[in-house]
């Protein structure tokens, strides 16, 4: 396999480093860290949200949020209708 640096400030030496580092780990670890990832990048996509917009409720986070990772074609005017209206009535009297 060849290996092309990631981006254009990494060397080949050191891409090549990383991705033996990467074959080396075991699977479990390998989820593990790509897991951790995930859930920094939703919180800090979250943050800004909140700092974009401080006084958003916490439906409108939530379907900005959703734009924000899976795009405006995915989550749709319709979907956050949908959002809306589910944790209005998950709120209670």
């Amino acid at each position: 396999m060849t290996t092309s640096p990631s981006s254009s400030d990494t060397s080949k030496e050191v891409q090549a480093r990383l991705v033996e580092g990467w074959r080396q780990m075991s699977a479990a670890r390998r989820f593990a860290l790509v897991d951790a990832w995930s859930r920094d990048i939703r919180v800090l996509a979250e943050v800004g949200i909140r700092r974009r917009a401080p006084s958003a409720t916490s439906p409108e986070t939530l379907i900005e949020l959703g734009r924000v990772l899976y795009g405006r074609e995915v989550v749709t005017d319709e979907v956050a209708v949908a959002v809306r209206a589910r944790t209005d009535s998950s709120a209670g009297p």
